[in-house]
């Protein structure tokens, strides 16, 4: 169908099922940063939350993503987190 109006039904099942005050919750920047001081510490967030939902399992988390798991294992080298049991990667 062509609509004018993108509805609820239209976004895959885990866009709906996520709560907005989960996305908002710690993402809001109260203070004056650089972009890419507020990049990094967003893209930390959303590293580190995937992570806790899937358990450390680097594939899963990147799945959550949208990213490769090499990427994925190069954000978290150069924003300093650890992978399962604190080793590095």
């Amino acid at each position: 169908t062509s609509r004018s109006r993108i509805l609820p039904e239209d976004l895959p099942r885990d866009i709906r099922q996520t709560n907005p005050q989960d996305i908002a919750a710690g993402s809001v920047v109260t203070e004056a940063l650089p972009l890419s001081e507020a990049v990094e510490r967003l893209e930390k967030e959303m590293i580190l939350k995937a992570l806790e939902k899937a358990s450390g399992v680097l594939g899963e988390a990147a799945k959550q993503l949208g990213i490769t798991r090499r990427v994925l294992a190069y954000k978290m080298e150069s924003l300093g987190i650890k992978g399962k049991n604190g080793t590095k990667l």
